[in-house]
């Protein structure tokens, strides 16, 4: 019983009762109260406050309550969203927790890079991805248009414990927002374990030429064909 209710002390005097604090109702890893037929879900389970843990409490729910599986939560692939402008989204350990557990990798690549973005003219942020020394993805931080959008993909890849070369293998649909995650994990072949890499220490390839927002410029400049297109950015 839930203390505190008209009646409940009289009428179910024999039923155990759900224990709670001033954070909710006290929950188990399966979300079981402390009375094992009585579950709490969203809000009142005194976790996570969002719309999607609910349903996401839902699902685990059912799949005790109904199908007798020993579903249990895990909140390492949690994401969350702040709709801002531009927006920013989380999944997984940020790079402080993360470094305070051992060695990490830190991948960038700027929003400024990416055609779609300049496209769309909108190129603030960016993709940050933190990895293990072995490769794991264990965080993703996305600031920019659509982050909310951007983040699941890496929080499937936290969930599914992928590495970067997972990601950095897949194909991405050009122009999109998106390739800039995948140019994040391609520059993790330029960062040595406890280092940085982004857009300036791994430039992006095409057709054979380095592509950058520099030679974007350039080529969206007034007159393309007398634009100063430096050496590094574009071969002479």
């Amino acid at each position: 019983m839930l203390r505190g209710f008209p009646g409940a002390d009289e009428e179910h005097r024999d039923v155990p009762a759900v224990a709670f604090g001033e954070h909710g109702i006290a929950v188990d890893a399966r979300l079981r109260t402390t009375n094992r037929h009585a579950f709490a879900i969203g809000d009142a389970a005194g976790g996570p406050q969002f719309t999607h843990i609910a349903l996401y409490h839902a699902g685990i729910v059912i799949r005790n309550a109904l199908f007798r599986l020993p579903a249990r939560v895990d909140y390492r692939a949690l994401p969350w969203v702040t709709y801002t402008d531009p927006e920013l989204a989380q999944v997984g350990l940020t790079e402080a927790a993360a470094s305070a557990q051992g060695p990490i990798r830190v991948l960038r690549w700027p929003f400024a890079d990416n055609d779609r973005a300049h496209t769309e003219r909108d190129t603030a942020g960016e993709v940050k991805i933190i990895t293990r020394r072995n490769g794991r993805i264990v965080g993703a931080t996305i600031l920019g248009a659509a982050a909310g959008d951007l983040i699941l993909p890496w929080a499937l890849a936290i969930a599914q414990k992928l590495k970067i070369s997972a990601m950095a293998n897949l194909i991405a649909p050009y122009p999109t927002r998106g390739e800039a995650g995948k140019r994040a994990a391609g520059s993790a072949k330029s960062a040595p374990s406890g280092t940085v890499a982004s857009a300036a220490t791994s430039a992006a390839s095409r057709n054979g030429t380095l592509w950058s927002a520099t030679r974007w410029a350039a080529m969206n400049a007034p007159n393309p064909a007398s634009a100063a297109w430096p050496s590094e950015i574009w071969p002479v």
